[in-house]
C-alpha cells in the first residue's frame, strides 16, 4: 500500500510495485481501508484486491485494464471539514529534528496556485481548522511540549492568526512555524 503527495500526483511508476495506492487525504476513508483487510485476513490476494478495489480513493493496479489507457478512474478523496480530523504529533521522542515541538496542523492546501508547489496542486480546496479546534489541540500538546509548530502551506495566510497566536500565548506556549 502506498500514498502521500507524490504518489497522488502520478501512481503510476509505483503500479507495478504496490498492491494498491491511495489517492488524496486518507482520513475519511482509512477504517473503511482498516475493516477490508481485516475481513480480507486468509481471502485469496485477488480476492482481496478487488474487494480493496471498491474503495473509494484506492487504486488497485491489478483491476485495471491494461489494454485501456482510462480504464480505471479513481476520485481523489479529501476531508472537507478539517475540524473532524485533528492533525497533531503522535509520537513524543526527543530524538527528532522537531522533538520539541508539539506540532499542529492549522490548515491543508494553499490559495496561492504555485504550479510548482504539490500541496497547492493536490491539497485544494484550501481548508482551515478553527481557532477553537486548534486551541483545544494545543491544550492537550501543553502537558506534552512547552513549544508548539504550526504546520501548513503557508501559515500566514491562516485567515484568525491574530487570534490564534494570542489563544496559544494564553496557553503560555512558545510558537515556532513551518516555512
Amino acid at each position: 500500500l502506498a500514498g502521500g503527495p507524490a504518489v497522488s500526483a502520478n501512481p503510476e511508476p509505483l503500479a507495478g510495485l504496490c498492491d494498491a495506492i491511495f489517492i488524496g487525504e486518507i482520513e475519511t476513508v482509512l477504517p473503511r481501508i482498516l475493516d477490508t483487510l481485516r475481513t480480507g485476513i486468509g481471502m485469496p490476494r485477488a480476492e482481496l484486491l478487488r474487494e480493496l478495489s471498491a474503495v473509494p480513493g484506492l487504486y488497485v493496479p491489478s483491476e485495471a485494464d491494461p489494454t485501456v489507457v482510462s480504464s480505471t478512474v479513481v476520485q481523489r478523496q479529501w476531508v472537507h471539514d478539517l475540524d473532524c480530523h485533528p492533525t497533531h504529533t503522535q509520537v513524543f521522542t526527543p530524538r527528532t529534528e522537531f522533538g520539541a515541538l508539539f506540532l499542529v496542523e492549522i490548515a491543508r492546501g494553499c490559495a496561492r496556485g504555485c504550479r510548482f508547489c504539490l500541496a497547492g496542486c493536490l491539497y485544494r480546496p484550501p481548508r482551515e481548522r478553527s481557532v477553537a479546534t486548534l486551541l483545544e489541540q494545543a491544550r492537550f500538546g501543553h502537558q506534552f511540549r512547552s513549544r508548539i509548530g504550526l504546520v501548513s502551506a503557508a501559515v500566514s495566510d491562516y485567515s484568525d492568526i491574530d487570534e490564534l497566536i494570542a489563544g496559544l500565548e494564553e496557553i503560555g506556549l512558545a510558537i515556532s512555524v513551518s516555512s
